[in-house]
């Protein structure tokens, strides 16, 4: 049997609140907003998810491949002039502007990975967090030691500087895989993050505050989760700690590869995706005081903070003892942190509205998510479940708040949609859905593999942005829209290979109904295609090859695969992004149809 035991801080209820924050807050006054960049992660400070810009339904995308690959969750920002930011895990920020076309790449430090959305401030600089793992296994127990750096770049690609996050006494180091926010207040803008510092018996979590010079301003505790197992549960301790633990958490809930409502193989996620940290919601009431940070430590506490004179003050917590945080907060119009909890059953997940609004607002019974939730521009809140399920929430406050519509996804996502004025898109594992804003009725869908991991992107000018299998695919603006000349050589890697290695280059998007036979796929180093997704796999299944294989297809600018044949040979097997199997004989392709 497994316990936990937790010593928050000490608890101060909403009854705290100022009773100036109760007062009534129109919805039309956070919906009559000009059009913005998603310079932050889910749009904007509160994670609304929703961008003031017309849109058309996703079609006709054109395809950018070779840039490396992405963290769960690790989604794309806009600038005011539409371009568009990427981290990889290759420790690399990418800059492209708003067609596709690639700008700039540079790296952050060697050895580290970018695991999380990037932001951009009111000056157009961009700041990534970059994070390392290193682990000693001469001594025994295994010592693992973290770090992370935020890195702060300018618009034309230059490092402005680079700040190590603090590390303490007790832990092994500072590690996150959150999305930065913003706080901006009389001029002045700092970058929080949510932080975790797992010690041999489970971890703190902390909030950080670094200005836009790079100097750290705080560094709060916010949680403690100690572990202790005993009676031979069969679970690790470190299961506890997100994002893996999150996973753990959630596997009655969440199993991809166990359940077995999901015919097609190529619309489950992976076995192993992690759910990243959530990150910090950041709102203001209309003309009134400074911003709220809200912020869930993923367990059971959300905690509310105010930021002045260089230090955070808690305003409040709401715990919920019986039930886990699943989504990253987000906070509505009128000022309610939406968040989506669950007690780990199928049934019981629930939709819970916090301050710093403390007007009481029912829960409601959603499906369980741990996708931040997606403001509708009616005001509408939308949720992407976990098991194929969406839920539409009614705009109505307090009582008159119900679930008005449940939609039935063709795949698995653990990412939130995307709403702009006149459209809502969902990345599923194998397909993109564009549906009405309004009606909810679907408009397009796009077939893919590898999706669902990636937030869909909408940019200032109409742009949507998605990823499958780390290809970004760009969907062109309503017409008339368009901010740039058509996608050059679109499919050209922007990865900065080490030196002698290989990477794919897509060949010219063919005509409209052309098929092209590749005997055999080769990368451009001459080495046979690799099958499987694992490097020491000698064989894998079919969903694999299927996938990779369509990936391929993709990456050449065709639709998809239609047939394709693998064989087991010796010899140098390459993946997509450079990589090599581990294994003296490999499971490869032998032809692939590209469709």
């Amino acid at each position: 049997m497994l316990f936990r035991s937790v010593r928050p801080r000490p608890i101060r209820f909403q009854d705290t609140i100022a009773a100036a924050l109760l007062a009534p807050v129109l919805l039309a006054a956070a919906l009559n907003m000009p059009a913005t960049a998603r310079e932050r992660p889910h749009a904007d400070g509160p994670n609304s998810g929703f961008a003031d810009v017309e849109t058309a339904p996703a079609a006709r995308p054109a395809n950018v491949s070779g840039i490396g690959t992405f963290a769960p969750g690790a989604g794309a920002v806009t600038a005011a002039d539409g371009t568009l930011y990427l981290g990889n895990q290759q420790g690399q920020v990418m800059a492209f502007q708003p067609d596709g076309t690639r700008l700039w790449s540079r790296n952050i430090t060697a050895g580290h990975a970018i695991l999380a959305s990037p932001v951009v401030d009111s000056e157009g600089a961009i700041y990534v967090i970059g994070t390392r793992t290193v682990r000693n296994d001469l001594v025994d127990p295994p010592l693992v030691r973290h770090n992370a750096t935020l890195f702060k770049f300018t618009a034309a690609g230059d490092l402005a500087w680079q700040t190590p996050f603090p590390t303490h006494p007790t832990s092994l180091g500072p590690t996150t895989s959150a999305p930065p926010n913003i706080w901006r207040a009389n001029g002045a803008e700092v970058i929080m993050v949510p932080v975790y510092h797992p010690d041999p018996y489970g971890y703190d979590v902390r909030l950080l505050a670094i200005g836009r010079n790079g100097a750290v301003l705080d560094d709060t505790f916010v949680f403690e989760e100690v572990n202790r197992v005993s009676g031979g549960s069969g679970i690790s301790p470190w299961c506890y700690i997100p994002p893996v633990g999150l996973s753990c958490w959630l596997a009655p809930d969440f199993n991809p590869s166990g359940d077995d409502y999901v015919a097609d193989p190529a619309t489950r996620l992976p076995a192993d995706v992690r759910v990243p940290h959530p990150g910090v919601a950041v709102f203001n009431f209309p003309g009134a005081g400074t911003p709220f940070i809200l912020m869930s430590n993923q367990f059971h506490d959300l905690i509310g903070f105010t930021f002045t004179s260089s230090r955070f003050n808690e305003i409040f917590r709401v715990r919920n003892g019986g039930r886990l945080l699943l989504s990253p907060p987000m906070v509505t119009a009128d000022g309610h942190t939406a968040i989506v909890t669950s007690n780990n059953e199928k049934s019981d997940a629930k939709l819970l509205f916090a301050g710093p609004n403390m007007n009481a607002r029912t829960a409601l019974r959603v499906p369980a998510s741990v996708a931040v939730p997606t403001r509708l521009p009616d005001g509408r809140i939308v949720i992407v479940g976990n098991h194929l399920q969406m839920a539409v929430i009614g705009g109505g406050s307090g009582s008159g708040a119900a679930v008005t519509r449940n939609v039935t996804l063709p795949g698995e996502s653990i990412v939130p949609a995307a709403a702009s004025r006149n459209h809502l898109f969902v990345s599923t594992a194998g397909s993109f859905l564009t549906y009405d804003a309004g009606s909810l009725e679907k408009q397009a869908e796009i077939f893919w593999m590898g999706g669902g991991t990636f937030t869909p992107v909408i940019g200032p000018f109409g742009h949507v942005y998605a990823m499958a299998s780390n290809i970004l695919f760009v969907f062109p603006p309503p017409t008339g829209r368009s901010a740039a000349p058509d996608l050059a050589d679109p499919g050209a890697p922007i990865l900065a290979p080490e030196p002698g290695a290989p990477t794919l280059s897509p060949k010219p998007t063919p005509t409209q109904n052309a098929a092209q036979k590749f005997d055999p796929p080769l990368t451009t180093a001459g080495n046979r295609l690799f099958a499987c997704t694992e490097l020491d796999g000698d064989d894998c299944g079919k969903s694999d090859a299927r996938g990779i294989a369509t990936a391929f297809c993709q990456a050449q600018g065709f639709a998809a695969a239609g047939n394709y044949a693998t064989e087991q040979r010796k010899g140098k097997a390459e993946t997509m992004d450079g990589r090599f199997c581990a294994r003296n004989k490999c499971k490869v392709f032998d032809r692939i149809t590209c469709e």
